[in-house]
C-alpha cells in the first residue's frame, strides 16, 4: 500500500462507518418525522416513522410500522393523472 493513499483510505473509512451508523440515522429520521409533524398544513398528509429507542442500535436500525400508500406511489399517481 503506497502511503500517500493512507489519508485517503482514512476519509473512505470514516464516511462508510458514518453511513452505517443506525443511530445516526435514527436521529434523522426522527428530525424528518418532527418536521412533519410540527407543518399544520403537511401533518395530516405526510407520516414518517419514527425511531424505537432501546432497540436500534448502531448496527440496526429499528422503525415504526406504517401502513398506508407510500410517498413514493402518491407523488406517481398524482403526476400520471
Amino acid at each position: 500500500l503506497k502511503p500517500a493513499l493512507l489519508p485517503a483510505i482514512d476519509e473512505f473509512r470514516a464516511r462508510v462507518s458514518g453511513e452505517f451508523d443506525f443511530i445516526a440515522e435514527a436521529r434523522r429520521a426522527d428530525s424528518v418525522a418532527a418536521f412533519f409533524e410540527r407543518r399544520p398544513d403537511l401533518r395530516k398528509k405526510v407520516i414518517a416513522p419514527r425511531s424505537v429507542p432501546g432497540l436500534t442500535t448502531r448496527r440496526v436500525l429499528v422503525m415504526d410500522w406504517l401502513d398506508g400508500k407510500s410517498l413514493r406511489d402518491s407523488l406517481r399517481l398524482e403526476y400520471t393523472q
